[in-house]
Formats: C-alpha cells, structure tokens, sequence
C-alpha cells in the first residue's frame, strides 16, 4: 500500500509545486522514472497490481502535461 501511495505522490507533486511556465519536457523523463521504480517493485515483490498502478499513474500524468501543451506538437514544430 505505501508503494502505491508514493507512486501517487511522486505522480502529483510536480502539479502541486507548479514552477515557471514553458515547455517541461523533462517531466516526461521523470514520469518514467517514477514508472520504472514501480514496475521495479512488482519484479521484486510480485504485487502485480502495483505494476498497474505504476504504469497508469504516471502515464496518465505525462498526458495531462501533453494536452496541458497542446497536443503531441507543443511547439510547432510538427508539420
């Protein structure tokens, strides 16, 4: 259970801190990490529903950043 709640929280925090405007890219990095540390718990601990959670949350997360962009061509940059 307080595998699932970190993988929340650090799913989270970045909306909650906010931070200066522009094109957080780096986020989407961040996002994996947090996937992969989850999806590192379910190899180590076979709680397969945690590897759900660890896949859905942080996901769900970079696409919230996405659409909050503008699309997958925040910058148009895309033809």
């Amino acid at each position: 259970m307080l595998a699932a709640v970190g993988i929340l929280g650090a799913s989270i925090a970045p909306f909650l801190v906010g931070g200066e405007p522009g094109a957080p890219f780096w986020l989407h990095g961040y996002f994996g990490t947090v996937a992969m540390a989850g999806l590192t718990i379910n190899i180590l601990r076979k709680w397969r529903w945690i590897g759900g959670v660890s896949l859905f949350v942080p996901y769900g997360a970079a696409a919230i950043v996405m659409i909050g962009l503008g699309g997958p061509c925040p910058l148009r940059s895309c033809p």
